[in-house]
């Protein structure tokens, strides 16, 4: 199946059209998180992987688990807008998944913002802010997140 989707397509999909992809299948999903993927400069030394199924939440059509290699424990998630969602995002959870700290919140998806968003994380987590919690205090201190 050709992808069908281009940057300027999803950019301007609501959350019921982008539920309306996932809601068609696997491969529909496959297809938004290869748009998305497709966009992303990932920091060097990190890596990404998409949800297909429901192996990170499941909630939204998009969910992309970005961390530093080897480090299981430290990972951003960016997430698209969806039925219960308005808004795209990325997220830091730390003190076990019980709190999140907001680095991107955006009606569309912005890949010039997400990248900045991603290259800030990891310049901190270089830094040695490696543990969830002291990263997103780090952030936080700097302005990059609530």
């Amino acid at each position: 199946m050709k992808n069908a989707f281009n940057l300027e397509t999803l950019t301007v999909m609501s959350a019921d059209e982008l539920e309306q992809y996932r809601d068609r299948g696997r491969e529909y999903r496959v297809m938004l998180n290869c748009t998305v993927l497709s966009q992303l400069e990932v920091p060097e030394g990190w890596r990404v992987v998409a949800e297909e199924g429901c192996e990170f939440c499941g909630c939204v059509p998009v969910v992309c688990r970005i961390s530093p290699a080897g480090d299981e424990a430290t990972a951003v998630y960016l997430c698209s807008a969806g039925a219960d969602v308005p808004n795209w995002s990325i997220s830091l959870p730390f003190d076990g998944g019980q709190s999140l700290a907001w680095l991107y919140l955006d009606d569309s998806y912005t890949p010039s913002l997400v990248n900045r968003v991603l290259s800030t994380v990891a310049d901190y987590y270089r830094l040695g802010f490696w543990r969830p919690e002291k990263l997103a205090v780090a952030l936080r201190m700097g302005g990059h997140c609530l």
